[in-house]
């Protein structure tokens, strides 16, 4: 069997993370390794636990889910997802998302 794929959960809002845990973790093979409330905790965070997939909202407070992307990505990061409403933020979302 081979290695989990790793998730790590960033959102404000504990329903929205419970939701998302609840539906992530019934996929076979997914495993949530860690959640946090904050962009700034993100960071800190996803250095420590190295998922290979992260999960930004991306209205949060102390730091968007957009610059917590770009932080995570410099270090290792391949993939994120990002929640919220993308219309308000298209230039920042490509270059997040495209950009290391």
């Amino acid at each position: 069997m081979s290695a989990p794929i790793t998730l790590f959960l960033v959102d404000d809002h504990d329903v929205v993370r419970r939701g998302l845990r609840e539906l992530l973790e019934a996929q076979p093979g997914w495993q949530v390794v860690g959640e946090a409330r904050t962009g700034r905790e993100a960071v800190a965070l996803a250095e420590r636990l190295r998922p290979d997939v992260a999960v930004l909202d991306l209205s949060m407070p102390e730091l968007n889910g957009l610059e917590a992307t770009c932080r995570i990505r410099k270090d290792r990061l391949e993939r994120a997802a990002h929640t919220g409403r993308y219309a308000d933020h298209p230039r920042e979302l490509s270059s997040a998302v495209l950009n290391k």
